[in-house]
């Protein structure tokens, strides 16, 4: 064997391999063995320990993984989990949960929602009839003024000039009145007068008439000639045109009813009449007024602004005077929990202080419906449907007031 040199190495491993595979003996334990053939004679391989090792650790590497994500953070606190109740020795006890205190159960059956402070008829949004320019503000905000107080006063120009051309109206239409309720007496009279007209053309008539007989028998003696005759005829029957003449007037004169033109000159005096007090409900509208006593909250309108006939908001939001509620909206979950009477804990709803309000539940709404506030809350959900109740404060001059439009939280305890 030579020795020295690399394929002396490989000659002399593969004359030992060669050796070792003619010579060596089958095992005992196994006689199905089978010795390879020539071709698939196994080669050795520098690298095939190292990628084991690799293998090796990989696979460690992925079941360590997989063994942290089932188990979770190593290194959080492990959670004790809750004693499960089991039977009792003889001598011992049941480890179970406590019972529910009775302050746990009061909390339970609260209800807790949301309010405001309103009163009772609300907040009246104050609109001009009328468009028209602001001509002077009489009011401020946070003012309080009684009813029929100026709260601001547009130009009236044309309102003024409109009522005076009613108030002329009115008076031509009381001239007119009194002219037709004078028809009547000058009727009466001229119903007189024709009738003697017409008792004077029958005396005529008589009259004629007789001439009429004396000049026949004249005629019939030869007194008188054919044409005086004639004549007298003729006479006659003028006069007995002229009867039906004035009897022609007098059926027109009964016909003829005064009291129609004073009937009309009445309608149409009343007509002018309504007019004027349109007109006048016009001008007076240039003035708008606080309908009833009340503290002005805001005011949206300033001195030269023109309001046009669709205002975007109106021009002053007054608050009656009356005792402040607070208007509490609960949802339908809580709903069968109200009850009228029921205790009432009110604090403001930023909880930035600890004033706490009580108050009583005096009305409770008939009636699922929406939140009123149509503007979308962050906080609340505004589809939800809620039951109205209004709950009266009571007095405690120790808190602050209470202000309109004020965010409560309520909570209702159960009686």
């Amino acid at each position: 064997m030579k020795v020295g040199t690399r394929e002396n190495w490989e000659a002399a491993s593969t004359e030992r391999h060669d050796a070792g595979r003619y010579t060596a003996p089958l095992p005992a334990k196994n006689p199905e063995y089978i010795p390879a053939s020539e071709g698939n004679l196994p080669r050795p391989r520098r690298f095939a320990l190292p990628a084991l090792g690799l293998g090796i650790v990989l696979l460690g590497g992925t079941f360590a993984g997989a063994a942290m994500i089932l188990r979770g953070n190593p290194t959080a606190t492990p959670v004790a989990a809750p004693p499960v109740a089991t039977s009792a020795p003889a001598t011992g006890t049941i480890d179970a949960p406590p019972p529910r205190t009775d302050l746990a159960q009061e909390a339970s059956k609260r209800a807790v929602c949301a309010a405001f402070v309103d009163v009772e008829q609300g907040i009246t949004p104050i609109y001009p009839l009328s468009p028209g320019r602001v001509k002077k503000i009489h009011v401020r905000e946070n003012q309080k003024v009684k009813a029929g107080t100026v709260l601001f006063q547009l130009d009236d120009t044309l309102a003024k000039a409109v009522l005076d051309e009613a108030n002329a109206d009115v008076a031509a239409a009381l001239q007119q009145l009194d002219q037709a309720k004078r028809l009547g007496p000058q009727h009466e009279e001229q119903l007189k007068g024709q009738k003697a007209a017409l008792d004077a053309r029958r005396a005529e008539m008589a009259g004629a008439q007789a001439k009429l007989r004396t000049a026949k028998k004249a005629r019939d003696n030869g007194l008188m000639s054919v044409d005086e005759y004639l004549s007298a005829e003729k006479g006659v029957e003028a006069i007995n045109s002229t009867i039906e003449i004035e009897l022609a007037k007098l059926r027109g004169l009964e016909s003829a009813n005064p009291k129609t033109a004073e009937l009309l000159a009445t309608n149409d005096l009343a007509a002018r009449r309504a007019r004027l007090e349109r007109a006048q409900f016009g001008f007076d509208e240039c003035y708008i007024k606080a309908p009833f006593d009340g503290d002005v909250l805001r005011l949206f309108i300033s001195e030269g602004e023109s309001l046009g006939p669709n205002p975007r908001h109106p021009a002053v939001y007054l608050c009656p005077d009356k005792a402040k509620i607070v208007r509490a909206e609960v949802e339908q979950e809580f709903a069968r929990r109200l009850k009228l009477g029921q205790t009432a804990i009110i604090q403001d709803d930023t909880a930035l202080t600890n004033d706490t309000w009580k108050g009583k539940v005096a009305r409770i709404s008939g009636w699922y419906a929406q939140r009123r506030s149509i503007l979308l809350d962050p906080m609340q959900f505004n589809d939800v449907r809620t039951v109205e109740c209004i709950i009266e404060v009571e007095a405690n001059d120790k808190l602050p007031a209470l202000k309109i439009g004020q965010k409560l939280r309520v909570t209702l305890l159960p009686q």
